[in-house]
């Protein structure tokens, strides 16, 4: 596993760990969030490895999962106290701006 460059430089919690088998598609697959305090696992994804309706794909995670579950925390905490001005405006920007480019690549994909 080879730990990922992350945009959060400073007061780090987590850091984030790839797989380098490359797969179907060439991309990579497998990821796993770790604890820098505790050295635990908190998270592993799976993504999806293959097209959906060949034999020897493996189900998993979409881009596009991601991008709803982060979208829908920026939404939650700013309905909350925890509300920004950043917070009001990402969920416009830059996760929005991913999941149209998803939407996209699908609408050209036949897969």
């Amino acid at each position: 596993m080879k730990k990922l460059s992350t945009i959060q430089k400073r007061n780090n919690l987590n850091s984030v760990y790839v797989d380098e088998t490359v797969g179907a598609g060439g991309g990579h697959h497998d990821y796993v969030v770790v604890n820098n305090d505790t050295h635990n696992a908190l998270l592993e994804v799976k993504f999806q490895c293959g097209a959906r309706n060949e034999p020897n794909s493996c189900y998993g995670v979409l881009d596009g999962d991601l991008l709803e579950i982060v979208r829908d925390r920026l939404k939650t905490f700013q309905a909350g106290k925890y509300a920004t001005r950043e917070n009001s405006v990402a969920p416009r920007t830059s996760t929005s701006r991913g999941i149209t480019l998803i939407k996209l690549h699908n609408s050209m994909t036949t897969i």
